[in-house]
């Protein structure tokens, strides 16, 4: 994916699930946003609630930027 972004966005993860509940592996289901193979791609002004793990993964990506969002509370911090 080339040049693209996500902007003026809300997004909150609302299962309500333990952090007990969740297994260790893999990207899947524990990300709010995923962005795999990215170039020239961004995110806005995104607010991102409750993420199972983790709110953003870039992944195998170049020339990605974060700018005036906000990130809060996951479910599940993983290990280490």
């Amino acid at each position: 994916m080339q040049n693209v972004g996500i902007e003026n966005l809300y997004i909150e993860h609302i299962n309500v699930k333990t952090s007990s509940d969740y297994t260790q592996g893999g990207t899947n289901d524990v990300f709010n946003i995923v962005f795999r193979f990215a170039e020239n791609c961004f995110i806005n002004n995104v607010y991102s609630y409750n993420a199972t793990r983790g709110h953003v993964i870039f992944e195998y990506s170049y020339n990605v930027s974060i700018v005036n969002s906000y990130f809060g509370y996951a479910v599940n911090y993983g290990v280490g």
